[in-house]
């Protein structure tokens, strides 16, 4: 079952991945809208990924929807108005720590733990 926390009307809802998910895949996230013009949509399309970096230091990852732009980059569909990142990085921060608190609920290890530093990613 998914995990649910409701903040400022809306819900981080955490999936974690199942047996047949890609490899680094750890969960898929959707925000579900609890009042205001979006309330009872969803948007979908958030994914939690297990990443590398070049010393072997694995940190986690948080990917917004998106689409490709023809040949060259993606366009995300979660966008700051401001244009200000530190935005996208406290909305990432957010689902990694609910990601971490369904997996402690499901008695899971965090894959960061023995990662040495680094820590969760919100800065991408």
């Amino acid at each position: 079952m998914p995990s649910k926390r409701k903040s400022q009307d809306i819900e981080i809802k955490i999936t974690l991945a199942g047996p047949e998910a890609p490899e680094r895949l750890l969960a898929n996230d959707e925000l579900v809208f609890q009042s205001g013009l979006l309330e009872g949509l969803r948007l979908t399309g958030f994914a939690l990924w297990m990443t590398k970096e070049d010393k072997g230091e694995g940190f986690v990852s948080v990917t917004f929807p998106s689409r490709p732009m023809g040949s060259g980059p993606f366009y995300e569909y979660v966008r700051t108005v401001s244009g200000d990142a530190k935005d996208l990085r406290t909305l990432k921060g957010a689902i990694v720590a609910e990601y971490k608190a369904r997996l402690a609920e499901a008695g899971g290890s965090d894959p960061e733990a023995d990662s040495g530093p680094g820590g969760a990613s919100a800065n991408e």
